[in-house]
C-alpha cells in the first residue's frame, strides 16, 4: 500500500486529537501529504466566516500540540488544513474521493451499541462508505505520541518507506 495522501477528520475532540497524532506519525514516516479536515454543520443553511476562522484556529492549536510532542519526521511532508460546510459523514467521504486519498484516519469515542444505534457513528459510516483504507483510532487507548513504543509506532516503523 502506498501512502501519498492521508486525510484526518477532526471535530477537536480527544478522539480526533488521537487520530491526528496517528496521521501525523504516518505522514512523517512516508512523506505523505496530510489533509486536516473539519466539517461545519451549517445552522439554518449558513456558515459564517467567523465560524470558519475559529475552526482554523482550533486546527492550528491541535497541530501545535502534535508537533510539540511528535518525534522529528523521518521524511518531510505537507500539511493542508480544510474547513467545509456540510454533513460530516457525506462531506468527509466526498472530500476523500475528490482528493483521491489513500487513507482516512478518524477517531472514535468507543461508545456502546445503543449509542451507535441512536446517534449513528461517523467512523462506522466511513469504514463502510470509503473507497480507500480507513484507520480508526479509539480515544482513551494510549495515544500514539504518549508511548513511542506503541503498536502504531511499531507498525509504522515496520512498513517500508517509499523508494524513489
Amino acid at each position: 500500500m502506498e501512502l501519498l495522501k492521508v486525510l484526518v477528520a477532526t471535530d477537536f475532540s480527544d478522539a480526533s486529537q488521537a487520530a491526528l497524532e496517528a496521521a501525523y506519525l504516518l505522514c512523517g514516516r512516508f512523506g505523505a501529504t496530510l489533509y486536516i479536515l473539519h466539517i461545519l454543520e451549517p445552522a439554518l443553511g449558513t456558515t459564517t466566516r467567523e465560524a470558519m476562522d475559529t475552526a482554523v484556529e482550533e486546527m492550528n492549536e491541535q497541530l501545535r500540540h502534535v508537533e510539540a510532542a511528535a518525534p522529528h519526521p523521518s521524511q518531510p511532508f505537507k500539511i493542508k488544513k480544510v474547513v467545509m460546510a456540510g454533513k460530516p459523514k457525506t462531506a468527509i467521504l466526498e472530500y476523500a474521493i475528490r482528493k483521491n486519498t489513500d487513507l482516512i484516519v478518524v477517531g472514535t469515542r468507543g461508545r456502546g451499541a445503543l449509542a451507535r444505534t441512536v446517534l449513528g457513528s461517523t467512523a462506522q459510516a466511513l469504514v463502510r462508505g470509503a473507497e480507500c483504507h480507513v484507520l480508526v483510532i479509539k480515544a482513551g487507548v494510549s495515544a500514539p505520541l504518549e508511548k513511542p513504543s506503541s503498536s502504531l509506532a511499531t507498525a509504522a516503523s515496520d512498513l517500508e518507506a517509499p523508494t524513489e
